[in-house]
């Protein structure tokens, strides 16, 4: 029996529902041998075939808890600054989150973030307040790399400048 194949009969029995094809084949004992009629490439074929044993689990043992490949950013993720919500010409020619701190040796300091900097932009998610900053983390992964679109105040200016964040892993 392979991928595909529709089985009609088991034992002359017609088939009709994955129920009844499931009830045969729990009610037949290892070694048993069941005669299937299935359908194949537009054929119908007649197949013999001797029941195995098969190992059924124990609902009451521990079972191992799976580990997922990546670790969601929204739970693990680690960006190594404080941010606060600022408004619109409360120092700052656009409203997003203002860079308080930038932790040494972090994933913000690597990216080349600096104290005072906005970001308006995180991962594609313009960032008004710390919620926007949460809903893009949720859709992220430690390690994914992101792009910040920051305004920076240098010389009396201010200008915008893109960075590539690497979201690390809190400790």
């Amino acid at each position: 029996i392979q991928p595909l194949d529709i089985i009609m009969r088991i034992d002359g029995k017609a088939v009709g529902s994955v129920e009844q094809l499931q009830k045969v084949i729990d009610s037949s004992k290892p070694g048993a041998l069941l005669n299937f009629v299935i359908f194949r490439n537009r054929q119908r074929i007649a197949v013999s075939v001797i029941m195995g044993s098969r190992k059924v689990e124990d609902d009451t043992s521990p079972k191992e808890t799976p580990k997922p490949d990546k670790l969601k950013a929204s739970e693990y993720g680690y960006l190594g600054m404080r941010l606060q919500q600022v408004e619109k010409g409360e120092n700052a020619p656009l409203a997003g989150l203002k860079v308080a701190e930038v932790v040494e040796g972090s994933p913000a300091q690597d990216a080349g973030v600096k104290e005072g900097d906005i970001i308006v932009v995180f991962h594609e998610t313009r960032t008004l307040s710390l919620d926007d900053l949460k809903s893009a983390m949720s859709k992220l992964f430690v390690g994914d790399k992101v792009a910040l679109l920051v305004v920076r105040s240098e010389d009396d200016r201010f200008k915008r400048i893109e960075l590539e964040l690497s979201i690390g892993k809190r400790k």
